[in-house]
């Protein structure tokens, strides 16, 4: 692991940015369309009397708006009127392949990052020329329309050379190609040759982009079934990243074979999906990380290595976390974290036999109901920490221990600085210009506490700021 995280065990959440300090809200609008989630956020907010809730608006300003992404109130939230349950722009880990972009492009600048490890070998398919018709060759347009196999064969080329390498090479590797923006297991193939992969993204030709990894054959099994982990993360204003410790794990329904690829209910552990087979189970299928302990050891391995495996695996779980944070902060074009808002992501991970955690992917706005009836209680105290730390902002966070990136606040600053000049939050041009020379200068000495804690004031009232407020401002912070 990384030797600036200083990690000390909590049940709960384990911090691993800084913390900053804010004023907490008492007004909450909760607009969320799935009764399970919002009957547990309600509890949650139910048990603070000082909370007023609203179902519905007008919502008042300084208000926290906690809803459905596509029900947020965005350009109140923008302005700085409300405070929001979500980031507008985060589709650096929403999509698959801006996900698996990101985390490569963090560990080619870092040799030692854990990712570099941890990623099976990926493609990304970007299939848009070949189904618009406007396919490219060399930098130049062909002169004549090219039959759509044709013009898909040739953007499937890296993938058709990866495949038949690795098939003249081993015979029997296998590989699996996802969408990059769907969820719930749909359109997944787990294949073996190049045709297979071909005949599937012609079938699905809404899709116009893909991920295509090496399919791990040799996963941990749980009961003799695979699984994935599911982590509840919770990312904060500007950034703080929150990890819940009590980590879901979400098997299959039937038992795993390697050579029954294509039974999906095998080998395929997304919980909607596995819903489907007629013999589901839930009290079979989902469970706690902890649950594992005692499966491995009724299958005779030694109690040493069990607890060695499951410690070296949580912290990778947080290793990992922190990383594909890390790659997608200051990309503002595809993650562009709100000092005002925060978001819930559930981060699914595979573990090998070694107990090496897999990076499979993140979502926002996970469904809580994967989590089953028998653990509702895991979810109940999901959202009380997250009303705690998220929407009370409380300096006293029992159960919260930090793990500290060691991000000094002059990099804090030039982070935000930099996510705020390249933003149209900014009111005005001569702001914008204010702000970034500020910065500029501030990157020429490194230690300017008082300019340091002004820039990032400004900063931070700007994002909020009208026009009109702009000179005062301006004028106040010089």
């Amino acid at each position: 692991m990384d030797a600036r995280l200083q990690i000390r065990a909590t049940r709960r959440f384990s911090v691993l940015a800084k913390r900053q300090n804010s004023v907490a809200t008492d007004t909450v609008c909760v607009e969320i369309q799935c009764e399970y989630s919002r009957k547990k956020l309600l509890k949650a907010f139910s048990k603070r009397p000082s909370w007023t809730i609203l179902l519905s608006g007008p919502i008042p300003n300084d208000a926290l708006h906690w809803a459905d992404y596509e029900l947020l109130e965005w350009p109140r939230i923008l302005r700085g009127e409300l405070r929001g349950s979500a980031f507008c722009v985060r589709k650096g880990l929403s999509r698959k392949a801006q996900f698996y972009l990101h985390a490569r492009k963090f560990g080619a600048k870092r040799p030692t990052a854990l990712l570099n490890s941890r990623l099976p070998q990926t493609i990304i398919l970007d299939l848009w020329e070949a189904f618009e018709g406007d396919f490219h060759l060399m930098g130049q347009a062909f002169s004549v329309r090219l039959p759509l196999k044709q013009r898909l064969d040739f953007a499937l080329s890296e993938a058709r050379e990866a495949i038949v390498g690795a098939e003249e090479k081993q015979g029997d590797a296998l590989w699996i190609v996802k969408p990059s923006v769907t969820n719930k297991g749909a359109e997944i193939l787990i294949f073996k040759t190049y045709e297979e992969l071909f005949e599937h993204v012609h079938e699905w030709q809404d899709q116009r982009e893909w991920v295509l990894q090496r399919y791990i054959k040799d996963p941990l099994l749980f009961q003799g079934r695979k699984f994935h982990l599911r982590a509840y993360v919770l990312a904060k204003g500007s950034l703080e990243v929150f990890f819940f410790n009590r980590v879901l794990l979400l098997a299959a329904a039937v038992d795993y074979d390697v050579e029954q690829y294509k039974n999906d209910f095998a080998h395929i552990t997304n919980t909607a999906l596995q819903e489907e087979d007629t013999n589901f189970d839930e009290r079979k299928c989902v469970f706690l990380l902890e649950h594992i302990r005692d499966d491995l050891l009724s299958r005779g391995r030694a109690v040493e290595e069990v607890d060695q495996g499951l410690t070296k695996l949580r912290g990778e779980l947080y290793q990992l976390t922190a990383e594909i944070f890390s790659a997608v902060n200051g990309e503002v074009s595809v993650f562009n974290p709100l000092p005002h808002c925060f978001e819930l992501y559930g981060l699914d991970f595979l573990v090998t036999e070694s107990f090496e955690a897999i990076p499979l992917e993140a979502n926002p706005g996970p469904d809580f109901r994967a989590t089953g009836a028998l653990l509702s209680e895991v979810i109940d105290e999901l959202f009380a920490n997250v009303v705690d730390v998220a929407a009370e902002n409380s300096g006293n966070m029992s159960g919260v221990s930090d793990l500290s990136t060691g991000t000094s606040p002059h990099d804090a600053l030039q982070s935000l600085a930099a996510r705020f000049v390249l933003s149209p939050a900014c009111p005005c041009p001569q702001l914008r210009s204010y702000v970034q020379n500020r910065w500029k200068r501030s990157l020429r000495n490194p230690s300017p506490a008082s300019s340091a804690c002004r820039t990032h004031a400004l900063a931070v009232k700007l994002v909020c700021a009208s026009p009109e407020r702009a000179s005062h401002l301006r004028e106040r912070l010089t």
